[in-house]
């Protein structure tokens, strides 16, 4: 039996979107080598970063995974260069000058989501912790172990 897929929520996704957008436009206004020439240009550059981060990414990352490694994460960094760079040549009127113009627009968008997601977006998962107390067996036989008395049950003991 296939199991249900989840539907895609376009609330969390316009949200992304509009963090997205907004961490493009603080890069072009930190960075003079990331322009774009409208808001419809903005939209498109986003919607080309989104679909590239879908459908890209996770290969590059695949086939990064070892210099990823290796570098502690900065390979991630500059596979989301590479990602803005491309955005940047497939949108119309988005324009990002050079491959550093990207490595920062990169990095700006990266710490705006971060930042963003941490401080205002609910945590997806719930932790939650109960404790529930045994006593022990009346029952349970007594063994000496070194100069402290264990009460428990025999099988609780791991041989290796």
């Amino acid at each position: 039996m296939p199991t249900p897929q989840k539907a895609i929520d376009i609330r969390i996704l316009l949200k992304q979107w509009v963090i997205i957008a907004l961490g493009v436009s603080l890069a072009s206004f930190l960075n003079d080598g990331i322009q774009f020439d409208s808001a419809t240009s903005l939209i498109l550059g986003v919607l080309f970063i989104s679909l590239l981060n879908v459908f890209i990414k996770p290969a590059l990352v695949f086939f990064g995974l070892p210099f990823i490694v290796m570098s502690l994460g900065f390979g991630l960094l500059l596979i989301n260069a590479l990602i803005f760079a491309l955005a940047g040549s497939l949108a119309p009127g988005f324009h990002v000058a050079d491959f550093w113009s990207a490595f920062w627009g990169a990095v700006v968008v990266s710490l705006m989501t971060l930042l963003v997601n941490a401080f205002l977006i609910r945590p997806k998962v719930n932790v939650r912790v109960t404790r529930t107390h045994t006593g022990l067996k009346q029952d349970a036989p007594k063994v000496k172990g070194g100069t402290k008395e264990y009460k428990g049950k025999l099988d609780d003991i791991i041989d290796v």
